[in-house]
């Protein structure tokens, strides 16, 4: 899980957004309990703002916040939603 959420990582971090979208989905799928889980949904989110899908964004983003409440992740899905204007 680890190796596949930095693929995901790294692809984001390239500005290949649809790219990492894909390798957290596959992430995510194989290894729905893992401990990266809040963090790979986290920045599925925040590729989907990157590629304006603005709504695809905020339901990931209220995803985060709901699943993970308590976390890192939901704190910064949270500030996040705020600065889009849906709190």
């Amino acid at each position: 899980d680890n190796a596949m959420y930095w693929v995901g990582e790294c692809l984001f971090s390239q500005g290949k957004f649809v790219d990492a979208v894909k390798a957290f989905d596959k992430m995510l799928e194989k290894y729905p309990q893992s401990d990266r889980a809040p963090a790979a949904n986290l920045k599925k989110a925040l590729a989907f703002v990157q590629l304006n899908q603005i709504g695809q964004g905020i339901e990931q983003l209220r995803f985060v916040t709901s699943t993970y409440p308590g976390t890192d992740e939901a704190r910064i899905a949270a500030d996040r939603l705020q600065s889009l204007g849906k709190p």
